[in-house]
Parts: C-alpha cells; sequence; structure tokens
C-alpha cells in the first residue's frame, strides 16, 4: 500500500517474478515485462490499471491497482453456496462490460494511427473481477499479445490460456485474434 500525507492510503497488487525463475532465466520475467508494456496502453474503466513496473534485487515487480471485491469464479460459486440464482441480468452485465473492455483493447491504436491489435488470451472467469459496487475489470494480461510481439508468447506455435475457456481454434495453431 502506499501511504500520503493526512491519512492517505491507496492498497496495490504487486505481481513479481519468483526468484527461482529469475535465477534459471526464465520466460516469465519476458512474460511480466511484455504484460507491463501492453498494461501501460490500456486505460479503461473496465480494464484494471497498471500503476508501475521496477526491477527490485534482481525481480521485476508490476504494481497494479487493487480490486476490492472477487472475482468471476469465486462470485459464482459463492451465490452457488448461498443458494441463490446467477441473474441472467447480472450474466448480462458483466458480458457487456468484458466486451466493452475487450473491445478497448482490440481497436486501440498508437498516437500514429497504427493499431496495437492487443489480444487477451486467457478471458475466463478468474481474470474477470466484480467490485464491491459491481463494476467489472479485466486483469491478467500475461498471455496477451500486441501487433509488434515477437516471442514465443506470441509465436502461435504454443497454446497459451485456459483450455476449458480456449476457443476451438486455437488447437489447431491459428493465430489468436479478437475473434478467438
Amino acid at each position: 500500500r502506499s501511504e500520503g500525507a493526512a491519512g492517505f492510503v491507496k492498497p496495490f497488487v504487486i505481481k513479481q517474478a519468483a526468484l527461482e525463475l529469475v535465477a534459471r532465466g526464465d520466460s516469465m520475467i519476458t512474460q511480466l515485462a511484455r504484460e507491463a508494456r501492453i498494461m501501460s496502453n490500456l486505460r479503461h474503466p473496465g480494464i484494471v490499471s497498471v500503476i508501475d513496473f521496477a526491477e527490485d534485487a534482481g525481480s521485476y515487480l508490476l504494481v497494479l491497482d487493487y480490486v476490492q471485491g472477487y472475482n468471476l469464479s469465486q462470485w459464482r460459486k459463492y451465490v452457488q453456496y448461498a443458494g441463490r440464482a446467477f441473474s441472467a441480468e447480472f450474466a448480462l452485465h458483466v458480458v457487456e462490460r468484458v466486451l466493452d473492455a475487450l473491445d478497448y483493447a482490440h481497436t486501440l491504436a498508437r498516437s500514429d494511427g497504427e493499431p496495437l491489435d492487443i489480444v487477451h488470451r486467457d478471458i475466463s472467469p478468474g481474470n474477470v473481477l466484480l467490485d464491491l459496487e459491481g463494476r467489472v475489470k479485466l486483469a491478467d494480461f500475461g498471455v496477451a499479445r500486441m501487433s509488434d510481439d515477437q516471442t514465443e508468447v506470441s509465436d502461435g506455435q504454443m497454446i497459451k490460456g485456459k483450455i476449458s475457456y480456449m476457443a476451438p481454434e486455437l488447437f489447431a495453431h491459428v493465430p489468436p485474434s479478437p475473434s478467438s
């Protein structure tokens, strides 16, 4: 958390590459740096904001805005446990907000008009956050790709994301796109 004058306190989330992966030179470090670069372009109320990216003691730290609430998977389990129905209206609310955030990422362009072609590649209940006021935020761009990516994470030969939520064409090594 960040603390300032007159009782100012703001919580953050810190995503860090594990030190044992840093020591091995694992691609996790490259992936975290890519995530920071991609997220630094995104300024949308439906996408978790990146605050900073830093190096500390040989590891990278990605500082993200804290969303006080639950991910969609946790919320579904809670609703089921409480014996309540997951309403169609609420499901539509979530889907509309996620689609709005994805449309923003898919159509975002650089200042020169060149499209960034950001594709999230891991849309799943765990990456959809619901805050306590009912706002929906898309998180975790760890396997996302952007138009200028040239890494093994984006080469089209590796399947990235959660298998049960992936578009079928990705199993045939079709390059990920907004429709997938």
